[in-house]
This record gives structure tokens, sequence and C-alpha cells, in this order.
């Protein structure tokens, strides 16, 4: 999932959201994620979360990006990452291009980057930004000064945090791995997919009624946990022990059935 303005949407391949937005762009090509795609000398750009979110939180082996970026190299096709999820210190780095040795053409970034203050940005290789002229792109509410601000302040308690997302998203991981009932663990940091055997949105609901805000997903099944960056130890114990609960009272209750 990438946005909801027309390119974004057009690059998006979830079925429902596209269906909301048509006519969409034309020449765009989809890939199965983990699949690296054959580019031609017509192929501007690919694009992907680094981490499937919406999907399911679906990640790849360093082995794929790696590829990925070799074959864009040679083929002078932009890469882009869309890191609105998994940018601005989720999943333990401020981004997660960098990662396995790969570097992203263009990243783009929103939501976390200003702490609740409408903002996004794109972050361009230096080759890239190099060609772009003044006055070639434009904003109306670009660079505003709160907008700004907010971000600086983001910026610099996030850089603080990241070893907390590497420690506590490791022990949340692992907490989870050994909860009955949860099947797979999947993301990094505090980006995480649960894969459970109920049904996800009951247990979305039943989880809220006890003080605990998580996701779903378009793949039945799956919880997603995108924790502020400030959880603990503490806070991961009390949620996976009402996690259990849950899970298990919907287990039985399904048995019943």
């Amino acid at each position: 999932f990438h946005g909801r303005t027309a390119g974004a949407i057009s690059a998006t391949g979830i079925e429902k959201y596209r269906k909301q937005s048509e006519p969409l762009v034309p020449g765009i090509s989809f890939v199965p994620f983990g699949q690296v795609p054959t580019l031609t000398d017509r192929t501007a750009a690919v694009i992907l979360e680094p981490i499937q979110s919406m999907a399911g939180c679906k990640t790849a082996p360093p082995e794929y990006f790696q590829k990925l970026r070799e074959v864009c190299t040679k083929n002078g096709t932009v890469l882009i990452f869309d890191e609105v999820q998994t940018g601005i210190g989720r999943t333990g780095t401020m981004f997660f291009t960098g990662r396995y040795g790969v570097n992203a053409d263009l990243i783009t970034l929103a939501k976390a980057i200003g702490s609740g203050i409408p903002l996004s940005a794109v972050l361009a290789s230096k080759e890239i930004a190099d060609k772009v002229q003044y006055g070639e792109y434009g904003a109306t509410f670009g660079a505003g000064p709160v907008a700004m601000a907010a971000m600086k302040a983001t910026l610099e308690v996030v850089e603080g945090l990241l070893p907390n997302v590497v420690e506590v998203g490791r022990y949340l991981n692992k907490r989870c791995e050994h909860t009955p009932g949860v099947q797979e663990v999947r993301g990094m940091g505090f980006l995480l997919g649960l894969k459970i055997a109920g049904d996800a949105p009951a247990i979305q609901k039943a989880l809220l009624e006890k003080g605990f805000i998580v996701g779903t997903a378009d793949e039945p099944g799956v919880l997603r946990l995108l924790p502020p960056l400030t959880l603990t130890h503490t806070q991961v114990d009390d949620f996976v022990k009402t996690l259990g609960e849950v899970l298990k009272t919907a287990s039985v209750g399904a048995a019943t059935h």
C-alpha cells in the first residue's frame, strides 16, 4: 500500500483500494514480493515496501534486496523504498535502506516523521538530487516552519530510542513466538505481524477492550504490532500475558462451537 493519490494508489497492489480510484495510471506492472523482476529499458522505477505491512508484515531475505539493487543499477532503473512505515526508527535503524548493504535511490517518508504534524518527505540520492533544477518541483505547504520544527524534534528524540527498539523488539519477538496460539512472528523491531489461528478482528477487539491497540492486515489471521518506540520490557510482559489469555479464550470458544 503506497497511498491514495492517483500515482500512489496505481502503484498499490491491493485490489479493494484500486477499485475505489479508477481510472488508474497506466503502465504499472506488479511482481510478487520477494521475486526479482525482469526489467526492460522502459522500466523507470521499482517501488516497494521493504516490510509489506498491510499485506501481513511480510519481508524478504537479504539476497532479494541485494539482487534487486543489482538489477536496478545494471538497467538504470530507480529503486524506491516506501518507508512510511519502516522509516524513522521502527525497525531499529533510522531507515530500512542501508540494511544488507542496499541503498535505495529514493525513500518516501511520512506519518512518524512529524509525530502527528502532517508532514511527508522524499530523500533522494545525490545523483538524482543533482538533476533536479530550481522550480521543477514545488509544494504549497512544503517546508512549513511548524512542520520542520516537528521533524527536527522528532528525529532528535528517535535517534536516542533506536537501541531500545532493537533490544525490546527482540524481546517482544521472542515472547510472542512462545505464546500459545501464535503460529508465526514476522517483521523486525517494532513492526511485527503475528499469524494466529483465530479471527484477527475479533482478537483485535478483545485486546482493545483490555487496553491494547493492535492492527489487522489484508491477510486474514494476522495481527500487526506497531508499538511506540518507548516500549518497555514490562509493557511487553503485560501485553503478551493478555494476548495469551485472549487467544486461549478464543480457542476455547471456537472449540465449544
